[in-house]
């Protein structure tokens, strides 16, 4: 760290060596590769009557996502988190017949409304990244710190998708530490939790980006690329699969039946 001084005050800057976790990425030496599908989920409501297509696109129904979920319990699929599955890749630690992880992007309110109710309805849990500005200004629609803490409560993982969900791609370092640091913190802060895992928002990253992501704390990184199995060595492009509103439980199996297969 350097201080740089203003008037008579001290003020310390973040260099790119601050950010190196104390602790090693470590791993015991063996490669694996798992399959577990990391469904995608953006809102959880019917849509408003002035919805544009960006809304449409990214919105599932209520009745929808229970038919989702209810399929999952059916078909004996269990919920793990991030960290459960990067502690898998990394160790070898066991996880549960047909592991899926369940994240949800942007942070709003309809997860807390209404996704958490269903989830908890079967025992299951989901990943929720948030977007901690939105939290920090009690934006309309999005979660508040105080119902993101209650999440964390009922046993759900809230991991950060940057303060103001910025494309970081083209990006200088000093933006980076803002967007992604300044999320981890912030989550950190106000719910006690050490987060694990980034959400690219918009699922835009380039080169700079994955070169910084190795300087953080962080252990995992999730885009919206398609794909469901994961590998020891791939920390910070891990796949996902996006559930859109054309996705009913007959989509949802022949999406998870597709890419077990791809072997």
């Amino acid at each position: 760290m350097i201080l740089v001084l203003v008037g008579l005050l001290a003020i310390p800057t973040i260099t790119q060596s601050d950010l190196l976790p104390d602790t090693p990425y470590v791993n015991d030496g063996t490669m694996r590769r798992i399959y577990t599908p990391i469904l995608m989920y953006h809102y959880i409501s019917e849509l408003p009557a002035d919805a544009d297509d960006i809304r449409v696109g990214l919105t599932v129904t209520p009745q929808q996502f229970y038919e989702h979920i209810n399929y999952l319990n059916v078909t004996n699929h269990h919920t793990i988190t991030m960290s459960d599955l990067d502690e898998a890749l990394r160790y070898g630690t066991s996880l549960p017949e047909n592991p899926i992880i369940l994240t949800f992007d942007d942070g709003h309110i309809d997860h807390y409304v209404t996704a958490v109710p269903i989830l908890n309805q079967f025992g299951l849990t989901g990943t929720f990244f948030v977007i901690t500005s939105f939290a920090d200004n009690n934006r309309a629609d999005y979660m508040s710190w105080e119902q993101i803490e209650d999440l964390h409560n009922q046993g759900m993982e809230i991991e950060p998708h940057t303060k103001n969900h910025a494309d970081l791609s083209n990006r200088d370092f000093d933006f980076l530490v803002y967007e992604v640091m300044g999320s981890v913190e912030s989550i950190e802060q106000h719910i006690g939790a050490k987060s694990t895992t980034l959400a690219y928002p918009i699922g835009r990253y380039d080169q700079t980006t994955l070169s910084f992501m190795e300087t953080t704390p962080l252990l995992r990184s999730v885009t919206t690329m398609p794909g469901a199995y994961h590998t020891s060595d791939n920390y910070y492009e891990m796949t996902r699969l996006r559930i859109t509103p054309e996705t009913g439980v007959p989509g949802l199996a022949q999406l998870l039946n597709f890419t077990r297969a791809q072997r």
